[in-house]
């Protein structure tokens, strides 16, 4: 799987215009490339030009960085070489660029990766993917999950071709740059690296990157480094093709199926494709067949008898286009390169599929050791990790099958099963000179070190996006001030930011604290996706505005603005404001709170003695998802005013909050007779005992997630019931859920009331009843294209 990004080293950038380029000096970044005609001075740059020199005179070619290999590491690696403005030049044997046949699932991690080189437009072509289904040969379901269910839920998990991956990665690459028919013979290293290709062309280079996987010449002949291990099984892979639908799997499913010494797997990629695989136990020197049609016969007779759609995948595929190969992995640890040679992809770490995660010269190679070693310390334990597994699930014993079936369908918990993809591979964002002056070029090392990860992960010499040292904002005493922050003389640690009509303001709380203080006003509670989306951004903006209108019938000093020829409280006038709050208090965020996640955005509409409106944002990382059994208590009365989210509530909500007990997750209001209204922060529902949804209309605020839920019902012809759920009928509920921004869908474990003896009494959910699980996924799955860009 891509688990690269990009790096970097010295070089002056491309003199033609890269794709979609634009400006004086296509291809340049600031502080990183060299434009011609720019002097850029130092001893490094008289020693590269010295080399070029020479080069030229010995009828050498020169180049910056020279990748071995088209594949998806190298492709990813030369991209993001590319867009910082680094000459690469990409050598592949092959006369062309791979058709291959098969897929690749590509989890959170891996779109981050595919965002920051620019082809995250492969999402929409490809199915999302939500949930799990872990079965056994014979027919029986062990397990079903959804992805939310785990810690490190994976926002986004999608099949994509490899042929079209490889074409999307090519596309971003200028015309030339990636040179075919180019095989690899031999690596001489004389302070630089020299390479001698097959047909008698030579090259140096001040970087050479081996992306020319398992059996790798750059990591065997040039380093050393012993082969990859064969792990004791063949994989047989294909992408089978359904041209009138009717894939043999729901479409938002990876299934996986166990049998004894064989396991198989399947996940949709498209309406109309589906990725297989088959994994046997096979002696590593057993003859392969010979022709197309005995690797189809020799993958069907691995899975004979088998149901769950396995057999139909395989008999789909065009014979040709399955492929068959020994799975290897060799457990690498510290450092692979040596001098300017460095490694990425299957090339340095090939491990198994079974986690789907597939200048100066003495400088330049201490960024490259500091490269691999980080690296090395994340693929070595996912490397150890997916043999571990595999080597497990492949045993053919009896006993072991048993107690394997016995362990998934009792006790497996899919908590930590993503926390692999739990990883942000940092931007292509290039640093600015470190005087605040005008581009400057650096030394190769320097670039290096600077560069995000690769070639897969992020460099320990500087972080990629440059965090001012000095001058920072810094949250201070005073959570409303409308003066701007003093500066700070170091890095803030807040983990808050807080911005008043675009202007960034202190604040020394979370969102709940400062609420609590605030002037009283109407407010929303939003969240990223993807960091710089956010989900349902207009049904937020509505919100806000109709929840002003409800309180302005109250309050005089706003009704003015009602009056007006574009009265502030109107979502099209409103927008452009909290847009422009979001963004600004997303930024500041990012100067103070650790990289990576999710953002929670508070925004206030408040309005002083005057009639003068303010809007306010808070922005805070986002909370994690709680952990199951989540439990919920009954307690307290309806709010007056449900549908306008009035900041005052937050106050009137306190007493509730500080006497809810540690394990509960959630307080929900009942009303007259015990119908259940909604939660402090969330939307309540259950599922009847007929199947259907039951949730309050009247008396409560409809969330964002809320409607997405009853779209969802429609769309999947789940029965729906806009009223209150009465706790006389607890008995009959077959499950129950909330619904928030933060959250999401959460399945209730346990719901905590008063009985008619008025003793405490607890309806429990036995595991995810069918429609909370479909809900969940069905949710889930609409994140993303629920999500609006700030614009």
């Amino acid at each position: 799987m891509l688990g690269a990004s990009s790096s970097s080293a010295g070089g002056r950038c491309a003199a033609r215009r890269a794709p979609g380029g634009g400006g004086p000096c296509p291809g340049a970044v600031p502080g990183l490339a060299r434009c011609p005609g720019r002097r850029s001075g130092g001893a490094a740059a008289r020693r590269r030009a010295g080399t070029r020199a020479a080069a030229a005179a010995a009828g050498e070619q020169h180049v910056t960085v020279a990748v071995v290999g088209a594949g998806l590491a190298g492709l990813a690696t030369a991209v993001g070489l590319h867009k910082l403005g680094v000459p690469v030049t990409v050598l592949e044997r092959a006369p062309a660029l791979r058709q291959e046949g098969s897929a690749v699932a590509l989890w959170s991690n891996a779109w981050r990766a595919l965002d920051a080189l620019g082809v995250g437009q492969l999402r929409a072509d490809n199915l999302p993917l939500q949930r799990v289904e872990l079965v056994n040969s014979s027919g029986r379901l062990l397990r079903a999950f959804a992805f939310a269910e785990c810690a490190a839920a994976s926002t986004e998990t999608r099949g994509v071709s490899r042929a079209a991956l490889l074409a999307a990665l090519a596309a971003e690459l200028p015309a030339g740059c990636v040179q075919y028919n180019a095989q690899l013979a031999a690596i001489s290293d004389d302070g630089k690296p020299q390479l001698r290709l097959a047909d008698g062309r030579t090259l140096g280079c001040d970087v050479l990157v081996g992306a020319d996987g398992a059996r790798s010449i750059v990591a065997s002949s040039h380093l050393g480094l012993p082969p990859p291990r064969y792990a004791g099984y063949t994989a047989y892979r294909g992408l089978a093709r359904f041209p009138d639908g009717g894939l043999p799997l729901p479409p938002d499913t990876i299934r996986q199926v166990f049998g004894g010494g064989v396991r198989a797997g399947m996940y949709p990629v498209t309406p109309s494709e589906a990725y297989w695989f088959i994994c046997f136990n096979a002696d590593e020197q057993a003859a392969p067949p010979g022709d197309a049609a005995g690797r189809v016969a020799e993958a069907l007779a691995a899975v004979e008898g088998w149901s769950w759609g396995i057999a139909d995948a395989v008999r789909a595929t065009p014979p040709e286009s399955i492929t068959r190969s020994g799975i290897r992995d060799r457990w690498t640890r510290g450092a692979v390169g040596r001098g300017g040679v460095t490694l990425v992809g299957d090339a340095a770490h090939p491990m198994t599929p079974n986690l789907g995660q597939g200048g100066d010269p003495a400088a330049l190679a201490g960024a490259l050791r500091a490269f691999e070693a980080a690296r090395a310390s994340r693929c070595l334990p996912l490397t150890l990790r997916s043999w571990a597994f595999g080597a497990a699930l492949q045993l053919p014993f009896p006993l072991v099958q048993a107690a394997r079936d016995a362990f998934l369908s009792r006790a497996f918990n899919p908590a930590h099963f993503l926390d692999h993809t739990d990883f942000d591979c940092g931007t292509l964002t290039a640093p600015a000179a470190a005087d605040g002056g005008g581009p400057r070029p650096r030394a190769a090392a320097d670039r290096m070190s600077a560069a995000p990860g690769a070639l897969g992960c992020r460099l320990p010499a500087c972080a990629l996006t440059s965090r001012r040292a000095a001058g920072q904002r810094r949250c201070s005493a005073g959570a409303m001030s409308s003066a701007a922050a003093p500066a700070a003389a170091g890095a803030a640690t807040a983990q808050w930011a807080l911005v008043r009509n675009g202007e960034t303001v202190p604040c020394d709380c979370n969102a709940k604290e400062w609420l609590s203080a605030a002037p009283r006003g109407a407010y929303t509670t939003a969240r990223t996706v993807r960091g710089d989306l956010v989900f349902m951004l207009s049904s937020h903006v509505q919100r806000l505005a109709t929840s002003a209108n409800l309180m302005a019938d109250a309050d005089s000093r706003a009704a003015d603005h009602l009056a007006a020829d574009t009265p502030l409280f109107h979502s099209d006038a409103l927008r452009p404001l909290v847009v422009g709050s979001m963004r600004a208090a997303l930024q500041e965020l990012k100067q103070r709170a650790p990289p990576g996640g999710e953002t929670k955005l508070t925004v206030l509409l408040t309005w002083s003695g005057d009639g003068r409106p303010d809007l306010w944002c808070h922005a805070e990382p986002l909370p994690p998802r709680p952990k199951p059994p989540v439990k919920v208590l009954v307690r307290g009365a309806p709010r007056v005013n449900a549908r306008a989210k009035d900041s005052e509530w937050v106050r009137q909500r306190g007493a509730l909050e500080a006497g809810r007990p540690a394990d509960v997750d959630e307080v929900v209001l009942a009303g007259a007779g015990g119908a259940l209204s909604e939660g402090l922060t969330s939307n309540f529902f259950v599922v009847d005992a007929d199947g259907a949804v039951v949730t309050a209309n009247d008396g409560v605020l409809s969330g964002t997630v809320r409607e997405v839920v009853l779209q969802a019902c429609a769309e999947r012809r789940v029965p729906v019931r806009l009223e209150a759920p009465r706790l006389a009928d607890a008995a009959r509920w077959g499950g129950a859920f909330v619904t928030s921004t933060s959250r999401l869908l959460l399945p209730v474990c346990e719901l905590l009331y008063d009985g008619p003896d008025g003793r405490p009494a607890v309806k429990a959910f036995d595991g995810a009843h069918p429609v909370v699980a479909l809900l969940e996924a069905e949710v889930a799955a609409k994140v993303l294209a629920r999500s609006e860009p700030l614009e």
